[in-house]
C-alpha cells in the first residue's frame, strides 16, 4: 500500500497513520497530539500558501506547519 507524508493528503482527504519519523525533533510531541499508527488523520484545512494546515486526530483538530507534518507517514483511505 502507498504511503504519503501528512501534507499530502488533500483537504477533505481521510488516512491512517502509519509511522511518525524517529529521528523527527517533533517526534515525542506529534505521538502526544494522537499522531500514532493506526490513528484516523483528516486533513481538514489549508492556508492559501500551504505551510499551514489543519487535521482533525484523536478527537482534535491540530495546526502543523508543513515542515513539521512531513513526519507523519500516511496511507490514504
Amino acid at each position: 500500500m502507498r504511503m504519503i507524508s501528512l501534507p499530502e493528503l488533500r483537504c477533505g482527504q481521510r488516512g491512517v497513520v502509519t509511522r511518525v519519523e524517529p529521528d523527527a525533533c517533533l517526534a515525542d510531541r506529534l505521538t502526544e497530539l494522537g499522531f500514532i499508527p493506526g490513528a484516523v488523520v483528516c486533513r481538514r484545512y489549508s492556508d492559501r500558501v500551504g505551510s499551514l494546515s489543519a487535521y482533525a486526530v484523536a478527537d482534535s483538530c491540530i495546526a502543523l506547519r508543513k515542515c513539521d507534518a512531513a513526519y507523519v507517514r500516511v496511507r490514504p483511505e
